[in-house]
């Protein structure tokens, strides 16, 4: 389905909110988790308002769980009472099992541990690649973004009107980096040092 975007945004404010709590999910670097909530109804809440039923809901959420390591008894636990790591990965299952088109993610791993991290990311990559879903994801861990990105595009300050500008955009080939902009092949070491 297409969406005219541009018919979109002379519209009603609440036109607005439906298409995006219709199509995008979000992982935040601060979680922006329900706080009076226990952590499964974090992740209940779109999937209710999706269509999808609370026991299928659960049930999912009960897998997801197990699949990146929370023993389920933190399912009913508040949220305030949970680490910060437990607290992002409640934030990623949220994004993720709403089943969004989009994702977006602002530094989604900067408070995780790097195995955490990688988990997790491995979590986006398969259900982008199971779904068709795409994810946007703003990171300044260049090494995580070549293991999973498919481009990267770096932006750097104008010094002149310090505006963030596209300083390079670089696109996976198979198992190579391309620079887009001189159309070259790339070391991902090279990339990882641009930083």
């Amino acid at each position: 389905m297409e969406t005219d975007m541009v018919g979109l945004w002379p519209q009603k404010i609440a036109n607005h909110s439906k298409f995006r709590n219709d199509h995008f999910s979000f992982i935040f670097q601060e979680n922006n988790l329900l706080e009076h909530f226990c952590a499964s109804d974090n992740i209940l809440v779109p999937m209710l308002l999706a269509g999808k039923d609370s026991k299928t809901a659960m049930d999912e959420i009960r897998h997801a769980f197990k699949e990146i390591h929370l023993p389920e008894h933190l399912m009913a636990q508040n949220t305030r009472m949970l680490s910060g790591g437990q607290r992002q990965r409640i934030s990623f299952l949220r994004a993720l099992l709403s089943k969004k088109p989009v994702l977006f993610g602002d530094e989604p791993t900067g408070n995780l541990d790097p195995v955490t991290a990688r988990a997790l990311m491995t979590m986006v990559k398969d259900n982008i690649g199971n779904t068709g879903s795409s994810a946007i994801i703003v990171s300044h861990d260049l090494p995580l973004a070549c293991n999973f990105a498919d481009r990267i595009i770096m932006l750097k300050v104008d010094e002149e009107t310090q505006m963030g500008v596209i300083g390079n955009i670089f696109e996976r080939k198979g198992q190579d980096w391309v620079n887009e902009i001189s159309n070259e092949s790339i070391d991902q070491s090279e990339i990882i040092n641009l930083l």
